[in-house]
């Protein structure tokens, strides 16, 4: 798209319109509901070390531009840990690590990851209204020569710390266009 250039309107036409333009809005910014209390934003569960998790569920996306430098380098991960328990009904956050790791459709590792334990804690967020972790795992640039793959899986592993059972989930990742 071309750069139109300056503006040819003039300064004194532009700030008639946005006088015109808050003249006919400000009416409607006057009016408070003073019985309404601001919407609750849930905090994060705390992080626990007395529980462990039954099963992982993993959201993922393809992996995004994230230095614009044309390349797919970053994937968003949301790890949700849950418990076949009826008092832990929601995702809960326990001490541990992860592992990701992306496969292609050979099961050839295409990326590998760990999160620490320290690392993890500090991805504990609630999103949805729900207790999960998230992070953003940095991809390397695949050699020129790579030939893109077809299909890609992410694995995931989640390990307690006090060294109970650990947790696993597979997710096939959408086209990642590399």
């Amino acid at each position: 798209m071309r750069n139109p250039g300056p503006s040819s309107k003039s300064p004194r036409h532009c700030a008639g319109a946005c006088t015109a333009f808050l003249i006919v809005l400000g009416p409607l910014g006057g009016c408070v509901n003073d019985d309404h209390k601001g919407m609750e934003i849930s905090q994060p569960l705390p992080v626990r070390s007395d529980i462990h998790p039954d099963q992982l569920a993993l959201m993922a996306s393809a992996p995004a531009d994230g230095n614009a430098d044309g390349f797919p380098d970053q994937y968003i991960v949301e790890a949700y840990l849950t418990m076949n328990d009826p008092k832990f009904i929601e995702p809960v956050a326990v001490e541990g690590s992860f592992t990701f790791t992306v496969t292609d459709e050979t099961e050839t590792t295409i990326e590998h990851w760990v999160v620490p334990e320290q690392t993890a804690r500090l991805g504990v967020r609630t999103i949805r209204g729900l207790t999960t972790y998230r992070f953003l795992l940095d991809a390397r640039r695949p050699s020129p020569e790579a030939v893109p793959p077809k299909a890609l899986t992410m694995h995931a592993s989640f390990e307690p710390a006090d060294g109970g059972a650990p947790v696993h989930t597979a997710l096939t990742l959408p086209f990642s266009g590399r």
